[in-house]
């Protein structure tokens, strides 16, 4: 009876941990976000679904390879530091908060990405959570809602040139009926 119970118990367990880890693996290849795992800092050791779509990889081509060959530091960022020649280990950082950097797609288009960077253990293993936020619709709104700014800053800057040229105008007409 003792067998059969403890059989039984460790089977129930067994089950469990599968469909937790199945629920986990659903949820991890159902993220919008790219889910990028690294082992000792800087090498790809898991891509999800959303990161393949993000960079054009699948995972085999990516897996092993340092996480800097899909990053790159902004232009902006590069002029601050004073040199063209950045190393690696400057801007791949963990962080409390996301940063913005410029992700490299497998055929050879950039786009901007907001990265957060965060740290755990995993027995006596350092693993690093690399999510990836394309910001392309972001900035593209950012640029639109700039250019609608400037259009109608032009739009009233017009209306108040017409104002004031109408005033001036009929300040002229004025005296000039009153001359006729």
């Amino acid at each position: 009876a003792g067998i059969f119970l403890g059989t039984y118990w460790l089977t129930l367990t067994i089950r469990e941990r599968e469909r937790m880890e199945s629920r986990t693996r659903s949820i991890i290849d159902n993220m919008l976000d790219g889910l990028i795992t690294l082992d000792n800092g800087v090498t790809i050791k898991s891509f999800n679904p959303a990161a393949t779509r993000l960079f054009g990889y699948e995972p085999e081509e990516v897996i092993g390879k340092s996480i800097y060959s899909l990053f790159s530091l902004p232009e902006e960022y590069r002029k601050l530091i004073g040199r063209e020649d950045y190393s690696e280990d400057d801007f791949i950082l963990v962080t409390e908060t996301p940063y913005e950097l410029i992700g490299h797609r497998k055929e050879g288009s950039s786009f901007p990405v907001e990265i957060s960077i965060s740290e755990t253990r995993v027995g006596a293993d350092r693993l690093t959570i690399a999510m990836v936020r394309d910001l392309t619709p972001r900035k593209q709104a950012e640029m639109a809602l700039r250019e609608s700014k400037e259009h109608l800053i032009k739009q009233e800057k017009l209306a108040s040139l017409g104002t004031m040229v109408a005033g001036i105008a009929h300040e002229i007409n004025n005296p000039a009926q009153a001359i006729g």
